[in-house]
């Protein structure tokens, strides 16, 4: 299935069913927190945030996803004739090779091949909602998210996808419906914690937020992204010691986050430490120019 987008500066790790890339959320606000005074004030704010988690299905060995040719009934066009076209097996296995390697406009010609021959392909109709999701087709994505779900209504993996998708589109309150369905099967999984994390974010609901994604972190420690959304969260509401400790905590694991850098500098600003604050300041500034 599709990443877990805890759409999770850290890996999609988002959910093709094993993550096919590690994205970072394309569309989620940037928290407008204001320094004050501070050696480094222009440290660019517009800095790509980290994704919601989003899986894709995994291969697993010896795994029969079919076995042998799908059966075809009513009218075959020429190209749904076995005999013209690769087995099912090894076209799924193209359009997720097609998919891991970013070429995303091929893997759907790839998919769309294992639909027109098994319309109730789970795994390719989820990987396809997450190849659109990737291309920045979230309408599409969510399409075939939703045809993913009739086959399947209670995959976790799959309802994560969609209140992440969701939630990065604005749509909360449908965001926080599915991402609280798939808490009620599996209250355990850190990534749709943090999905709901996220949304709640979104929505302003600061503390709300902090406990999905501490919930999240007791789940699975070494998470930069939950760690990341817990310090601005805790920082959106004047929790400056808790903030920082997620921050610093967030850039030990992924040090190239040029956000969780200026935040904390932002951060010193209030402290009153300014030399630390440039510092982190010129450490964002680097990274931004690095990626440029």
């Amino acid at each position: 299935m599709a990443g877990s987008k805890s759409r999770n500066d850290t890996p999609s790790e988002g959910s093709l069913f094993d993550s096919l890339a590690d994205d970072e959320p394309s569309v989620e606000p940037e928290p407008s927190v204001e320094s004050v005074a501070s050696a480094e004030p222009d440290v660019p704010a517009e800095v790509e945030e980290p994704a919601a988690m989003k899986t894709v299905e995994a291969e697993v060995a010896g795994e029969a996803e079919v076995a042998g040719e799908a059966e075809v009934t009513g009218e075959q066009t020429p190209d749904q004739l076995p005999s013209a076209r690769p087995g099912l097996q090894e076209l799924y296995r193209d359009a997720r090779r097609l998919s891991d390697a970013g070429e995303y406009d091929k893997a759907v010609e790839k998919y769309q091949s294992v639909l027109r021959r098994d319309p109730a392909h789970f795994k390719a109709r989820n990987n396809l909602g997450f190849v659109y999701d990737s291309l920045g087709q979230p309408e599409r994505a969510l399409e075939e998210y939703r045809a993913a779900l009739e086959l399947q209504p209670e995959d976790v993996r799959l309802l994560s996808n969609v209140g992440a998708l969701l939630g990065e589109v604005g749509r909360y309150a449908e965001a926080e419906n599915e991402l609280r369905k798939a808490l009620r099967l599996e209250p355990d999984n850190a990534d749709v914690h943090q999905n709901l994390g996220l949304v709640l974010y979104r929505k302003g609901l600061y503390p709300a937020a902090m406990a999905s994604l501490r919930r999240a972190i007791e789940l699975m420690p070494d998470n930069a992204m939950a760690l990341f959304y817990l310090g601005e969260s805790a920082n959106r509401i004047g929790q400056v010691d808790a903030a920082i400790e997620a921050l610093e905590r967030s850039i030990e694991l992924q040090p190239d986050s040029p956000r969780a850098f200026r935040t904390l500098g932002v951060l010193y600003d209030r402290l009153q430490q300014p030399e630390r604050a440039a510092e982190l300041y010129r450490k964002a500034r680097e990274l931004v120019e690095a990626a440029d």
